[in-house]
């Protein structure tokens, strides 16, 4: 929702609008915004951005339920999310607007929070109201009055009791919750649905059926919001935790499997080049003369894989090799 005037500025601009400096005025007015350091903003702009992503959801959902109850194309689209006092917004409300109570519960959370408020403009109510009445969903502004009638409040009741319950998709990704429509509510002003110095998120959003255009405001308090973060926050963690122990089960698992192959150990001596025609004539018990010393090193293959160097020896009458050192593949290509 706008900026509310207050009534130093409202007659700011009508003694500027009097004296003919009223564009010089508005550009002054401008320039410059007052900001309440006493007060500081409660929600983060990627909280903010969040609630701007799940209402971007629901602004699609209910499109695709209006156009299906409607049976008409129905466009809504996401204007802004803006965090504000609770007194910024009702006093923006008209004197003739309907305010809806949408009651919601948390499946792990069972004290009283205050309500969701939905405020739809008139206009857009009596486009509604008209076409689930049999018409074609067109409202004649000469001939609308701001005010709804009983039989048309019945309507829109049963309206909002559809597109209210939404909210629980668009949220199911993040916490588990249940809203629920509870009751409609004329010239809003005069009810205080919470503490008018209370944090609020407004969601606005464009509403258009037929060439009738208005605007569908979600009121949203911080007590809910909190709550929703705050679960947010500790199923993160949550995960988090859980990914650890899984990457230590995995780890686990892997060096278990790995300690149970079979893998060949062969130890190489320095490759000699021999003439094909000697090697032709070998016989089993011939000596092969390498030409190096007995104690020389040797490489050390573990699974195909160059690993060690050694000393080939015996241990206990059998043929063994003692490991000396690990070497890379740089050390051995110097080889």
């Amino acid at each position: 929702m706008g900026d509310v005037l207050s009534q130093s500025q409202i007659d700011a601009l009508l003694s500027a609008a009097q004296a003919g400096t009223l564009d010089e005025e508005v550009s002054e007015e401008k320039k410059t915004k007052k900001y309440d350091f006493h007060t500081p903003k409660k929600f983060t702009k990627d909280r903010l951005r969040l609630i701007s992503g799940v209402y971007e959801n629901y602004a699609r959902l209910i499109a695709s339920h209006l156009t299906s109850m409607m049976r008409m194309d129905i466009e809504v689209e996401l204007l802004a999310v803006e965090e504000q006092r609770y007194y910024e917004f009702n006093n923006a409300l008209m004197e003739e607007d309907v305010l809806a109570f949408v009651d919601f519960e948390f499946a792990d959370y069972d004290e009283m929070m205050d309500p969701v408020l939905i405020q739809m403009s008139i206009p857009i109510i009596h486009g509604f109201v008209d076409r689930m009445l049999g018409g074609s969903g067109d409202s004649d502004p000469a001939s609308d009055s701001n005010t709804i009638t009983d039989v048309e409040m019945a309507v829109y009741e049963n309206l909002t009791s559809k597109i209210a319950p939404v909210m629980n998709d668009v949220w199911d990704t993040y916490v588990d919750v249940d809203f629920k429509f509870m009751r409609m509510e004329v010239n809003p002003r005069l009810v205080q649905a919470m503490g008018m110095e209370e944090i609020v998120v407004i969601v606005a959003l464009s509403v258009r059926i037929n060439e009738i255009y208005g605007q569908m405001n979600v009121c949203l308090p911080s007590e809910m919001l909190d709550f929703i973060f705050k679960k947010i926050e500790e199923n993160a963690s949550l995960l988090n935790r859980r990914k650890e122990n899984q990457t230590e089960d995995e780890k686990e698992s892997i060096m278990a499997q790995i300690e149970e192959s079979d893998l060949p150990i062969v130890a190489r001596l320095s490759p000699q080049s021999i003439l094909l025609d000697d090697l032709f004539r070998m016989r089993p018990g011939d000596i092969v003369n390498l030409a190096i010393p007995v104690d020389s090193e040797c490489l050390i293959d573990v699974g195909g894989q160059q690993w060690f160097l050694g000393k080939m020896g015996t241990f206990k009458g059998n043929k063994a090799v003692v490991i000396d050192a690990v070497v890379d593949h740089e050390d051995i290509a110097d080889r």
